[in-house]
C-alpha cells in the first residue's frame, strides 16, 4: 500500500468518526416516514458488486465496512452510506480532484478506463468535494458494494422551489420494478431529512425531469 493510500485511509477514518458523532440523524431517531423505506429496501435480496477498478475495489472494501460498522440490515447499511456522503462531501468543482490517487490509479484514469460513475465516485470519496454526479457515484459504488444491484446515474433536471430547471444527476434504483430517486447533493440543501432517500418519483411530484 503506496504512502499516499495510507493518508487517504487515515483522512477517512477521521471523517468516518465525524459522521458517527455529528450525524444529522441516526437510524434510531429517524423520521416516522421512514419505516416504508425501511421495509422496502430490507425486503431487497442483497448481491454486492465491485467496481471494474481494482483499485477502487479495494478502497472500498476497507471503506465500506467501516462506514457500515454495526450495521445489520440493508437499510441500516445504505442509511449509513447515504448519511456518510452527506456529511462528508463538499460541493465544488471535482475536475482538480481527478489527479487523486486511489491505491497505485488516479482517479482520471479510472474515469478514463471504467467511466463516469467509478471516476468522478472516487474523486468525491477520496477528495470529499464533487458535483451532483460525483456525490450520486459515490453512494451509488458504495450501494452496490453494499449489495443493492440495479443502481445507477440519472441524468435531467432538478426543478427547484422557484420552477427553475437545474441539470442535474442523481442515482435511480429500480427495486421491486419501481423507480426509487437516492440524492445526496439536494438532500445535503435540505431542511427536512431523507426527502431524497429512496423516494418513488410521485413522491416528489415535479421535482425530478429526466433528459
Amino acid at each position: 500500500m503506496t504512502k499516499k493510500t495510507v493518508v487517504a485511509l487515515a483522512l477517512a477514518i477521521v471523517l468516518i468518526i465525524g459522521c458517527s458523532v455529528q450525524g444529522f440523524a441516526s437510524v434510531s431517531d429517524s423520521p416516522a416516514n421512514l419505516e416504508n423505506i425501511e421495509n422496502l429496501l430490507n425486503s431487497v435480496p442483497l448481491a454486492p458488486t465491485a467496481p471494474q477498478s481494482a483499485d477502487l475495489n479495494e478502497y472500498l472494501d476497507w471503506l465500506v465496512p467501516q462506514i457500515t460498522q454495526g450495521k445489520t440490515s440493508a437499510y441500516e447499511k445504505l442509511l449509513a452510506c447515504y448519511n456518510y456522503i452527506v456529511l462528508n462531501t463538499k460541493y465544488g468543482s471535482h475536475m482538480a480532484g481527478l489527479y487523486a490517487q486511489v491505491g497505485g490509479a488516479t482517479c482520471r484514469g479510472i474515469y478514463s478506463n471504467h467511466g463516469e460513475t467509478e471516476g468522478f465516485g472516487a474523486v468525491a470519496l477520496i477528495t470529499h468535494v464533487g458535483m451532483c454526479n460525483a456525490y450520486a457515484a459515490a453512494f451509488i459504488l458504495m450501494a452496490r458494494k453494499v449489495g443493492l444491484q440495479d443502481i445507477y446515474l440519472e441524468e435531467g433536471y432538478f426543478v427547484n422551489r422557484s420552477g427553475r430547471y437545474n441539470y442535474h444527476k442523481w442515482a435511480e434504483a429500480k427495486i421491486n420494478g419501481q423507480l426509487y430517486v437516492f440524492d445526496p447533493q439536494v438532500e445535503q440543501n435540505m431542511s427536512a431529512l431523507y426527502n431524497n432517500f429512496c423516494r418513488l418519483y410521485s413522491e416528489l411530484p415535479g421535482r425530478y425531469v429526466k433528459i
